[in-house]
């Protein structure tokens, strides 16, 4: 909606609907990381958002400008692109997680990286 606006009063509405949506999702993955990851691998895990979030705001101005180069709105359908890819594999996570209980996630990541008891 922001990339397609010729009228200001659409594009601030858009911001602050994107200000909005950005201050539902922000909480919710910090809740979803404390609930799906075991207290001793928190911490880990909210590094790991952090580091996300940190390059995302570095890397993600440099290939927005990249892109508006080309064209305007350009940016704004990469993004969207983006989001439907991490959609699908979002899906695809929930349905494997279906088959694997918690439980043999949690044994699995261990012993990938050779954590686990045994």
């Amino acid at each position: 909606m922001l990339g397609f606006s010729n009228f200001m009063v659409l594009a601030f509405g858009s911001l602050v609907l994107l200000a909005c949506c950005r201050g539902f999702v922000v909480p919710m993955l910090s809740t979803a990381i404390s609930l799906r990851m075991s207290k001793n691998v928190q911490g880990r895990g909210f590094g790991y958002q952090q580091t996300a979030n940190s390059l995302g705001r570095t890397i993600g101005p440099l290939i927005a400008s990249w892109f508006f180069a080309y064209y305007a709105g350009a940016p704004f359908l990469f993004s969207s692109v983006l989001i439907l890819l991490f959609l699908a594999f979002y899906l695809g996570w929930v349905r494997w997680s279906r088959f694997y209980p918690q439980e043999k996630q949690t044994v699995m990541i261990c012993h990938k990286r050779g954590e686990g008891n045994g």
